[in-house]
């Protein structure tokens, strides 16, 4: 039997149980967030520096054998911040007020909408149809999340939800830029894991709540510690990278769009959050509109592919220079 003829099929099979774990994790993610709040004194700030503090003794190593490779400090500055204490702070913080489906959905959902609108707006990409059906979808869904918060008698919800929008738009500009710098996925999480968290210490120190970590139950700071800083930060993250590498970016991303739903019904059983009617519009449309901007990449990238074997046969096709005769 030959052995390479069982490569493909075993990377696809490795591929589909990343992908797996990696959708547990973001469908999670919120949940174990608001279970958090729930029993305990903890808030955002609390939750950030559990994050940054347990992803930075994973990865200092990392980051110590992988050093800066010739990035500038605005770059490792600039991405640190964003996929790191900007964009875990508006999360976090807009998870106090709004439920966890919001918090999914929102976050999975925008991140596309301002990663296409940068990548417009950068001219690393055009707009096509597919693209734009999934933008109107992507804010169709937000402002059915936003009046679903607004129903709330009493409630901060809708600060909330615009909290968690805040949080892509960060997402967006570290997507964007680790792609201009072409800076591999583990080596972009170690410098966000350590960077991140020393810009974010002094200001945990100066505006957190620093006690409440000396009150709150071993167990649960242990808890959110290892699921928010190495699970979420760095094992999803590898997970979703082995997935791309095996699976195609197209089907990868693709995947998203089932984790507004996943964590909705989750923490409807769970933690008995309303799943709304406006909250069930929100799901599905954000859904929808992802697979639209999943459709328009596919899109591109078979003109893409269609324009490089045009290119590769004309240069097959072109006549060889006849060697000079001495």
């Amino acid at each position: 039997m030959n052995d390479s003829a069982d490569l493909p099929s075993t990377g696809k099979l490795t591929g589909i149980f990343a992908l797996l774990g990696a959708l547990l994790v973001w469908s999670s993610w919120a949940i174990v967030a608001r279970w958090g709040f729930a029993h305990s004194e903890l808030d955002a700030w609390d939750l950030g520096f559990l994050r940054f503090f347990f992803a930075a003794l994973c990865m200092t190593p990392v980051l110590i054998r992988k050093g800066w490779r010739g990035l500038s400090w605005s770059t490792i500055l600039l991405i640190a911040f964003c996929a790191g204490p900007g964009y875990a702070t508006f999360a976090y913080a807009g998870l106090e007020f709004a439920p966890s489906s919001h918090g999914a959905a929102l976050t999975a959902g925008m991140l596309p909408l301002f990663t296409t609108a940068l990548a417009v707006w950068l001219k690393q990409t055009k707009l096509t149809g597919f693209m734009i059906a999934g933008l109107v979808l992507i804010l169709s869904a937000a402002f059915a999340f936003f009046l679903d918060g607004l129903q709330g008698a009493g409630d901060l919800i809708w600060l909330g939800d615009l909290l968690l929008i805040c949080g892509p738009a960060l997402w967006a500009i570290y997507t964007v830029k680790i792609k201009q710098e072409k800076i591999d996925a583990f080596h972009a999480t170690a410098i966000v894991s350590v960077i991140g968290f020393l810009i974010y210490l002094p200001i945990y120190v100066a505006i957190g709540t620093p006690q409440q970590l000396m009150t709150t139950d071993w167990p649960i700071l242990l808890t959110q510690g290892l699921f928010h800083g190495i699970v979420v930060v760095v094992i999803a993250l590898t997970f979703y990278s082995h997935a791309v590498n095996n699976l195609g970016p197209a089907i990868t991303t693709m995947s998203l769009s089932v984790v507004p739903g996943v964590t909705a019904i989750a923490a409807w059983f769970i933690l008995q959050e309303p799943f709304t009617q406006w909250s069930r519009w929100g799901v599905l449309l954000d859904g929808l509109g992802i697979l639209c901007i999943v459709m328009a990449a596919r899109e591109q990238q078979r003109v893409r592919n269609r324009q490089a074997q045009l290119d590769q046969s004309i240069c097959l096709n072109q006549p060889k220079a006849e060697p000079a005769i001495e």
